[in-house]
């Protein structure tokens, strides 16, 4: 027996002790009897009281465990997502400096365009200006032309006679 307990029990077995002394064999042999069921219940009591701390340890253990694991879970997930947001900032970084310079490159080529649509138009003015031109000029010729076939026609007999003369 414990010190422990000593001093709980021992105020009732010296009780009891002065009872068997004092009292008949059969009451002693009945207080015994009672001494044992107590003594095994309280076996009983705590061995399942040893058995329950145990599993108590024991699911005390495995929750822990679980824990830690699902802490260790959490924080590779953790991780990863801080992985992932890094990797999409870069990405909005890089479609962000993507968008300015396709803002940047369509103002210029929408520039060119109006340059070239400028340019374009000038060179159209230029264009039927010397189409006209080359029409009047053309107009001329077929005038000087036509002329010079009325004379040569007229000049045929006199160019006849000075040819066979």
């Amino acid at each position: 027996m414990s010190k422990y307990q000593n001093n709980l029990y021992g105020p009732s077995v010296a009780a009891l002790a002065q009872i068997a002394t004092s009292a008949d064999q059969s009451t002693v042999a009945r207080i015994i009897e009672l001494l044992e069921a107590l003594a095994d219940d309280l076996t009983v009591a705590s061995q399942e009281d040893t058995d329950s701390e145990n599993q108590k340890q024991a699911d005390w253990e495995q929750y822990d465990s679980d824990l830690d694991a699902a802490i260790a879970d959490t924080e590779r997930l953790l991780e990863s997502l801080y992985s992932k947001k890094a990797s999409l900032e870069l990405s909005i970084s890089t479609a962000e400096e993507n968008l300015a310079n396709a803002q940047k490159s369509k103002a210029e080529n929408e520039a060119l365009l109006d340059e070239l649509t400028n340019q374009c138009a000038a060179w159209k003015i230029a264009y039927i200006r010397t189409t006209q031109e080359r029409s009047e000029e053309l107009e001329s010729v077929d005038q000087v032309t036509e002329l010079v076939t009325e004379e040569l026609v007229g000049m045929e007999g006199y160019l006849n006679e000075r040819v066979n003369a």
